[in-house]
């Protein structure tokens, strides 16, 4: 039972700190286009359009949440994943989540030029769903290497007494974050002599899309929502203070 607690506060903890976020925004992207579409059926019933002129007007207020949201999720899971197991690790948390972060950016596509126009940008395809698996298991790496090399004295830099701590801190991290950042670099060289979108295109196309692909048929949705009550049932006995759950009603 230790050993299962241990496992999920590691790595299914993070997921679960991201959840009212992204609860919340379906929640109001949800009533934005049941109640505020035009064409929708609560709106068609109630005869919303002719009590509100115009009405999708109005739908365009909250259409923008999905970009704070479910939008910008892998990097919220980039930060927390990082976040949590530098916590779990007795670590300086803020700066594995800061790194992972940073680290998850290395690794992103390279910013294009737009299409007939001036200057480059960043494509955000990878901001939201299709990066959860590059923000998961880099978050996870990062914490790791940046916690057991901040542990080696020989490479923190020590500062006089009188430096706050915070920045001490900081300080103590630099030859460490600096090794971190250097080894991503290098991985996201080699990967981008795979392919020109590196790894993100990597993982996405040989691990995450054909699960996203599996849950068209009905028996893989069935062990999908098992697997998901299953989880929330672990995790609910195991956190039951931290997810809101009464332990009484898990028995």
């Amino acid at each position: 039972m230790e050993k299962m607690q241990n496992f999920m506060e590691k790595y299914f903890v993070p997921l679960a700190g991201s959840f009212p976020l992204t609860m919340a925004g379906s929640m109001v992207l949800l009533i934005n286009y049941v109640f505020l579409d035009p064409t929708g059926f609560i709106a068609s019933l109630l005869h919303l359009d002719k009590l509100i002129p115009n009405l999708a007007s109005y739908q365009k207020v909250l259409a923008s949440v999905i970009n704070g949201t479910t939008n910008i999720l892998a990097l919220i899971i980039a930060f927390l994943v990082a976040y949590e197991l530098g916590k779990n690790m007795k670590g300086d948390a803020v700066l594995c989540g800061i790194t992972s972060l940073s680290v998850y950016f290395i690794l992103y596509p390279a910013a294009k030029n737009f299409v007939g126009k001036a200057g480059t940008g960043l494509s955000t395809t990878y901001f939201g769903a299709q990066g959860l698996f590059v923000a998961i298991i880099f978050g996870l790496i990062t914490a790791e290497l940046l916690t057991r090399l901040g542990r080696n004295d020989k490479l923190r830099i020590k500062m006089p007494e009188m430096v706050p701590p915070a920045v001490s801190q900081s300080f103590n991290l630099l030859i460490p974050i600096m090794i971190v950042l250097a080894v991503m670099a290098i991985l996201n060289f080699i990967f981008s002599k795979v392919t020109t979108d590196g790894i993100q295109v990597i993982i996405y196309s040989t691990i995450q899309a054909p699960l996203t692909s599996l849950g068209s048929s009905m028996g893989t949705i069935i062990c999908e929502l098992s697997l998901c009550c299953s989880a929330w049932f672990c995790l609910g006995r195991t956190f039951p203070n931290q997810l809101g759950f009464n332990q009484r009603c898990l028995w």
